[in-house]
């Protein structure tokens, strides 16, 4: 048996009552010696399956009872206020390295079932030897919007005095049922500790944006997340030597919509470390996180430190070895935070030759909003028509001339497969000078009948895009304009990939989407010249095989997996502002020969390694 099954079979207030009332049991806690214990005892209607079923969970411990209180927050809950319950030794290390004194004066404003609240008050009590009824008294404070977590929290609290043999008074404790966001904070505390609410602008109830929009310089423009205002306001209510220390999404240091929050953190210059788990998952969901630290004193730089890929989360935070990285050295579009002798190594990719994003056009690829209906799988084909079936229609055929080819790079991860490739693109535009435009319905008519009847048919399906917000016109218009104006010879990378994965297509018309375009000059068109002011050989197109050595070298993985994002697995993103900063040396015949000579990818390497005269001392790159 296990919790969710449970959850499934018994209402929420009984399964609570029926966890607290077998703690109590199974520690010889007498539930008559609280008066409040024994209230809500006395109000519980046990059945004798939800108790059996509660047994056999096998909870003994008030961590684990902790937890399950958590996990009884209802998922709508969890998905509005971003709920996540903290694992003890992620709260064991943010409260020992703020290390409150004695008579200090800690608030978890977010504080749910109360993880970082017992946390707090157990460092306390071992630290310093007090009672958890001066402790609770004296020392801890918090705050939640939804009153049943504020309710297990106090009960929390309760139950672990029990366990110590006090009687608190749940009158002493101060943990209050309020909007952290509209409260009026009228007390400064030494420490601010938690893990605050990740709910994505997208996810935001309509009256949360409007408690945010203009109120915080976190959520000034952008579409920001709830936990950049909490980053706010715990700065705010921060005593002058205190400290805050919150676990929270690691992509606020790249990502577009963490603009607002990396702006206020280099003005204010609060934040003393950071601690980033990278791409090893923290909590048991598709998130990434990093715990950072603020003073309320400006600093100078950033302690940084970055978790391995062979290393357990409560191995690194034992051993984990900081980095300073100078707030002079970051820019607001983008942090790169580097460890140990990374900075010297990414210099010299990024400083030995002319820059990717000045040497070629990297563009993003084809946005339809609706794929299934513009993408098509030909089962079969003739000189005029491309036979198809999908989801929406069965046996429809569709004129080749409209279409492109089309490469999901994703799907790609050598020529081999890109030969292979047989899927095309409804492509309803004309292009004339490297400007599309999009075939009038009159047009599609008379030329490309079984391709408008298509359309035609799926057109309700299309005009859901945007969510029905957006009018396009006419009705089989792609719902973005990126990608239709880029066309000739190209390099392909996936958004993400493990290691570097860079390939060349000879196909002038071809398409793509799930990653980006590398494009060479093209030599058709007039109105760009991307080459004007670089001399390069590697922008020869007769020299590609070379320059794909470079690109899916180790110095390119090496360099992706510093300075970009990662997704689980420890995928690194290979998105235009992680790869357009990469240099390439001025090569001469000489080199240009040798690497193309060169065949091994160890021997590709230690060439490479001396052309950007990188000296490393344990050089494997792909590590």
């Amino acid at each position: 048996m296990v919790l969710n099954d449970i959850i499934d079979k018994y209402p929420v207030e009984e399964i609570e009552k029926a966890l607290i009332f077998h703690y109590l049991d199974v520690n010889g806690i007498d539930k008559t010696i609280h008066p409040y214990i024994k209230d809500y005892i006395n109000s519980f209607h046990s059945t004798q399956s939800l108790l059996n079923d509660t047994i056999s969970l096998g909870y003994k411990s008030l961590e684990e009872l902790a937890v399950c209180m958590e996990l009884l927050i209802p998922k709508e809950d969890r998905q509005t206020n971003g709920a996540f319950f903290t694992p003890h030794h992620i709260v064991d290390y943010i409260i020992n390295n703020i290390s409150p004194k004695a008579d200090a004066k800690v608030i978890d404003i977010s504080c749910g079932c109360g993880a970082f609240i017992l946390g707090a008050i157990k460092y306390f009590e071992k630290k310093y030897n007090k009672t958890i009824s001066s402790i609770v008294s004296e020392n801890i404070y918090g705050v939640d919007l939804l009153d049943y977590n504020v309710t297990r929290c106090k009960l929390l609290i309760l139950l672990y005095g029990l366990s110590k043999g006090e009687i608190i008074n749940e009158n002493e404790i101060h943990i209050d049922v309020d909007n952290s966001l509209t409260r009026k904070w009228n007390k400064k505390y030494d420490a601010v500790i938690g893990n605050p609410p990740y709910v994505k602008f997208q996810d935001m109830e309509d009256k949360t944006r409007m408690l945010l929009d203009g109120k915080y310089n976190t959520t000034s423009f952008g579409t920001y997340n709830l936990y950049f205002a909490f980053f706010e306001i715990g700065k705010m209510i921060l005593a002058p030597n205190g400290m805050l220390g919150y676990i929270t999404p690691n992509n606020y240091f790249t990502s577009l919509a963490g603009e607002s929050l990396r702006t206020y953190f280099q003005t204010t210059k609060a934040i003393s470390k950071i601690v980033d788990f990278n791409a090893t998952k923290v909590f048991d969901v598709q998130t990434y996180t990093a715990i950072t630290f603020l003073t309320n004193e400006a600093n100078n730089d950033i302690q940084y430190a970055r978790i391995s890929g062979d290393e357990s989360v409560e191995q690194f935070l034992m051993t984990a070895r900081f980095t300073q990285n100078n707030y002079n050295d970051l820019d607001t579009k983008k942090w790169r935070l580097l460890c140990d002798n990374e900075r010297e190594v990414i210099h010299r990719l990024e400083c030995s030759g002319e820059q990717l994003g000045t040497l070629f056009n990297i563009a993003v690829g084809i946005a339809t909003l609706k794929d299934e209906v513009f993408f098509i799988d030909p089962y079969k084909e003739d000189d005029t028509y491309y036979y198809c079936n999908n989801k929406y229609k069965s046996n429809f055929k569709i004129e080749k001339k409209i279409t492109r080819p089309l490469v999901k790079i994703s799907k790609m991860k050598c020529v081999k497969d890109l030969n292979a490739n047989q899927r095309r693109i409804i492509f309803p535009y004309t292009t004339l000078n490297n400007v599309a435009s999009i075939v009038e319905e009159n047009t599609m008519i008379e030329q490309y009948p079984e391709c408008y009847n298509y359309l035609q048919s799926v057109k309700d399906i299309l005009a859901t895009r945007g969510k029905g917000k957006s009018n396009y016109k006419p009705f089989y218009a792609y719902g973005r304009t990126q990608g239709l104006n880029k066309h000739g010879v190209k390099i392909y990378t996936p958004t993400f990939s493990q290691y570097p994965r860079f390939i060349f297509d000879s196909d002038h018309d071809s398409m793509f989407t799930n990653g980006y375009g590398i494009f060479y000059k093209d030599t058709n068109a007039s109105s760009i010249d991307l080459f004007t002011s670089v001399q390069n050989e590697i922008t020869d197109v007769a020299n590609v095989d070379v320059l794909i050595k470079i690109l899916n070298s180790g110095l390119m993985h090496f360099y992706v997996s510093k300075t970009s994002v990662s997704i689980d697995g420890g995928y690194p993103c290979y998105q235009k502002n992680f790869i357009e900063r990469f240099s390439i040396p001025v090569l001469t015949n000489e080199n240009i020969s040798v690497l193309r000579s060169l065949m091994d990818r160890d021997d590709i390497d230690r060439y490479l390694l001396n052309l950007y005269q990188i000296n490393l001392s344990s050089p494997n790159l792909w590590v």
